[in-house]
Formats: C-alpha cells, sequence, structure tokens
C-alpha cells in the first residue's frame, strides 16, 4: 500500500530532481527553458515570481505523485517498472502534446517576448 507521506515525498524528490537535470541541460546549452521561471512569469516578474514558480512546480510534483499513488491503487500494485513506465509515458504524452504547445498561446510573457517558447 502506498502511504499519502511516501506519496508527497516522491513527488517533491520528483520535482527537485526534474529541476536538478533541467539546470544541467540548460549550463550545457542544450536548453534555455526554466520551468521554474516559466510558471512563475506567468503571474509576475523577478523574485516573486521564481518563488512561486518554485512552490507551483513543487505542488504539481506532489499533486502528480499523488495521482500516480491512486492510478497504482486502482491498478492493484504498488510498484512495478512496467505500470510506472505506462503512467509516465501517458503523462509525457499529455505534458509534451498537449501541455507545452499551449504554453505560448496563454503565456503572457511569451507574447511580450521576454520568454522564448
Amino acid at each position: 500500500m502506498i502511504t499519502i507521506t511516501a506519496a508527497v515525498i516522491a513527488g517533491l524528490s520528483g520535482a527537485i530532481v526534474f529541476s536538478i537535470f533541467t539546470a544541467m541541460a540548460r549550463s550545457m546549452g542544450m536548453t534555455t527553458m526554466s520551468i521554474e521561471k516559466t510558471l512563475g512569469s506567468m503571474f509576475g516578474e523577478g523574485t516573486t515570481a521564481d518563488i512561486l514558480g518554485w512552490t507551483m512546480h513543487l505542488v504539481f510534483g506532489t499533486v502528480f505523485a499523488l495521482i500516480y499513488a491512486v492510478l497504482f491503487s486502482a491498478v492493484g500494485t504498488t510498484s512495478g517498472w512496467l505500470f510506472g513506465s505506462i503512467f509516465g509515458l501517458g503523462h509525457g504524452l499529455i505534458t509534451g502534446g498537449i501541455v507545452l504547445p499551449m504554453m505560448s498561446t496563454v503565456h503572457p510573457a511569451m507574447h511580450t517576448g521576454k520568454i522564448k517558447a
């Protein structure tokens, strides 16, 4: 059985690890995007936007982990690379295929050119 505490810790850990890998990708010139800055800049600029962006990123990571826990419980398993891979693939397809393309149409800083799409 997956506990809520374990799911929250997993979500926070996953969001932090994701941020570390994207920071490494930025430092190697592979991308210029920062998910935290992109999220926060939807609502403001500067330090406030950075804090809001990090908060949103960590909350979203936690929410996704809780959704995964519910899905794992519904399937009747608490672990397994196959189920994790299937759920992760669905998550990636939805995020990469629907959410990211929509960002350039709804994000105010992308309209003004402050952030690249």
